[in-house]
């Protein structure tokens, strides 16, 4: 099958003996499924093997395929972190276990996670969410993007699940502060500091900041606004209440500031967002 790119940061293909293998150029972690053969990689100087019916989960970048047999296939996926944090995955995102997880595996500042070899089972079912997955990334039928996108967070569910369970937290403990943060100042964006922060997880605040902009892009301001922005979006969708009042409702005492953020994000007054949400309501 053809290099397939669904957005700019995931990205999958089929790859055999005959088509090899092309990797993008984008941080990500990677995820190899052998529906078929074997095969065997370098990862850091470790050779790892991988049998039909297993998953390999890593986040090196610097990877060798050393052999594969004749008939091998090997559906593999390339995914950046801001996937998982588009709006599909909003609602799961804010759940602990899941952007624990998640942010452990793309962490390799302190390299506790390197890989992880799953077996697909009929009871985490992941052959069939693999090969249902590459089925809606080769259709044309509508709504095969929104598809694939469930599909894909049903796997690194699965993922976590299975890696909680089989491996147990030794390793995934070191890392649970970073899921902690992203959890806390969605839970906090009210009210949260980086001062506050950074006391609260007795991280210096540089430290924070240094973390955000790597795992979200965003500086701690930058994340708090959009935290703040999103939360008044929502509550002009869905509500009559004054504009002054949903900004000290989601943390701005300032409402000028309020304004002028707002803006800066969407491009129109509160006001005017609510109207043009107001008249795409069937």
């Amino acid at each position: 099958m053809n290099y397939r790119n669904l957005s700019e940061s995931i990205h999958i293909q089929l790859f055999s003996r005959k088509t090899g293998l092309t990797a993008p150029d984008f941080p990500c972690i990677r995820l190899f499924y052998t529906q078929q053969g074997s095969l065997k990689i370098r990862l850091n100087r470790e050779t790892v093997y991988v049998d039909r019916g297993q998953l390999l989960l890593f986040n090196e970048k610097d990877f060798e395929v050393l052999y594969l047999e004749r008939d091998t296939q090997v559906l593999t996926l390339f995914i950046g972190l801001d996937y998982f944090q588009q709006h599909t995955f909003n609602t799961i995102w804010r759940e602990a276990f899941f952007s624990e997880f998640i942010l452990w595996i793309f962490d390799s500042r302190l390299r506790s996670f390197s890989h992880a070899l799953y077996r697909a089972t009929p009871e985490n079912n992941l052959a069939d969410l693999m090969n249902a997955l590459h089925d809606e990334f080769t259709s044309s039928a509508l709504c095969a993007r929104n598809a694939s996108d469930c599909y894909v967070l049903l796997i690194f569910i699965r993922l976590a699940r299975e890696y909680a369970g089989e491996y147990g937290k030794t390793a995934w403990n070191k890392h649970l502060e970073y899921g902690r943060l992203i959890h806390y100042l969605n839970d906090n964006y009210r009210t949260a500091t980086l001062e506050d922060t950074a006391a609260y997880f007795h991280f210096s605040p540089a430290y924070i900041s240094k973390f955000l902009k790597k795992t979200t892009g965003k500086s701690f301001i930058e994340y708090i606004q959009q935290q703040r922005i999103d939360a008044a979006m929502h509550v002009l969708r869905n509500s009559d209440m004054p504009v002054n009042s949903i900004a000290r409702q989601v943390g701005y005492q300032n409402i000028s500031y309020f304004y002028r953020t707002f803006e800066k994000y969407n491009h129109c007054t509160p006001l005017e967002y609510r109207k043009q949400m107001r008249k795409t309501e069937p």
